[in-house]
């Protein structure tokens, strides 16, 4: 394959992926400021996850513009949106992290390994890249 089909096939990707995640990060952020809870808690993980979201529709539109993008830009503003999507992604964790202890300790407990160990593996698989 030439790089200009597997630079199309990765910006497809990374669109699909921004456009998913970014639909769950809203729906928890309505979620969370639609319910009738105004402690901290809640307020602190509807914020992460709309920081998640703005992230990644700023992510998915720069993905859905990139194909028709000169090629002197592409590089810029690929990247800005790759970096953008990684950096939602680990908000999300932090969010899914955080949105555990609304439930209970022992589920917060649980989210937080799992969120917090998810992110070490992507940022320790990422720095393999790197």
């Amino acid at each position: 394959m030439n790089p200009a089909a597997i630079f199309l096939q990765q910006s497809t990707q990374l669109l699909t992926l921004s456009v998913i995640l970014g639909g769950f990060a809203f729906t928890m952020t309505l979620t969370l400021f639609l319910s009738r809870d105004q402690r901290s808690l809640p307020t602190a993980t509807a914020l992460l996850f709309g920081a998640a979201t703005i992230l990644f529709v700023y992510a998915g539109t720069i993905f859905a513009l990139l194909p028709g993008t000169a090629p002197a830009a592409l590089a810029n503003l690929g990247g800005n949106a790759v970096y953008a999507t990684l950096l939602a992604v680990l908000i999300l964790l932090t969010g899914i992290a955080v949105a555990g202890w609304l439930h209970s300790k022992v589920v917060g407990v649980v989210a937080t390994l799992l969120g917090g160990g998810a992110a070490v593996a992507l940022v320790s698989a990422l720095m393999t890249l790197f």
